[in-house]
């Protein structure tokens, strides 16, 4: 059974740990996934918001970074390959320890959250065993389990089936277009439930996707249909998700 971790590590044990505290307003998003047999992790990241000057400033004289190239370059976003030092290789190396993959990575000024995925929960298990035993300073945020009778977006993002059931016939019935194709009592009637069952599983799934599919929640977060529109441009440097 496939399990899904979110994983805090304070950023003064990670990445950027010199970097972000000075910059408060930017936000950085790792841009490729991390997978176990990976020789080089993180090589490209996002970095967004306010004081991106201050940022890029701040990269030159941070310890975790060996190199930073600017690759593109925006009004509030920029997009960077970097090579780590081999102490930050090593750490996220131990939180893929078991044949994990880090599926999503953003960080703010004082911690990092990492998404990771594994095979099982044994091997989640063992991964935590190994930071444990080489005090690597991380916390568990979250857990999710993902079976076969799970659907992608109930095993992900930790909703139940009547949460899962109640959104996706919402979209399916314009619930969500501008304007709505569909009332909320209508709605109901046609997933055969009261208006106030509705209501209240539209808030539940509504407030589980938005903790469990943003792992930070920065104050500024660019659209993520323009960023990757923009970040065509950056193509050729792009490897395939590893």
């Amino acid at each position: 059974m496939s399990t899904i971790a979110q994983f805090e590590v304070p950023v003064e044990a990670f990445a950027l740990s010199r970097t972000l505290p000075r910059v408060p307003d930017v936000v950085v998003e790792v841009d490729r996934f991390v997978v176990s047999d990976t020789p080089h992790v993180m090589p490209f990241l996002w970095a967004f918001g306010d004081g991106l000057d201050a940022f890029e400033a701040a990269l030159e004289d941070d310890p975790t970074v060996e190199d930073v190239e600017p690759l593109t370059a925006y009004d509030d976003e920029r997009f960077y390959k970097v090579d780590w030092t081999d102490s930050i290789d090593r750490l996220t190396h131990a939180l893929v320890h078991r044949a994990g993959a880090i599926m999503n990575a953003r960080a703010r000024e004082d911690s990092w959250h990492l998404r990771t995925l594994f095979p099982d929960r044994a091997s989640l298990d063992a991964t935590r065993r190994y930071c444990r035993e080489h005090e690597v300073p991380v916390r568990i945020q979250q857990v999710h389990h993902m079976t076969e009778e799970n659907q992608p977006g109930m095993g992900l993002y930790g909703l139940s089936d009547e949460q899962y059931s109640a959104i996706v016939g919402a979209i399916e019935a314009g619930y969500y277009d501008v304007p709505r194709n569909v009332s909320a009592r209508d709605l109901a009637a046609e997933l055969d439930i009261s208006h106030q069952a509705l209501s209240e599983r539209l808030r539940r799934a509504h407030k589980r996707l938005i903790s469990n599919a943003l792992v930070t929640a920065p104050n500024h977060l660019p659209d993520a249909e323009g960023r990757r529109e923009r970040g065509k441009n950056t193509s050729q440097v792009r490897p395939e998700s590893g």
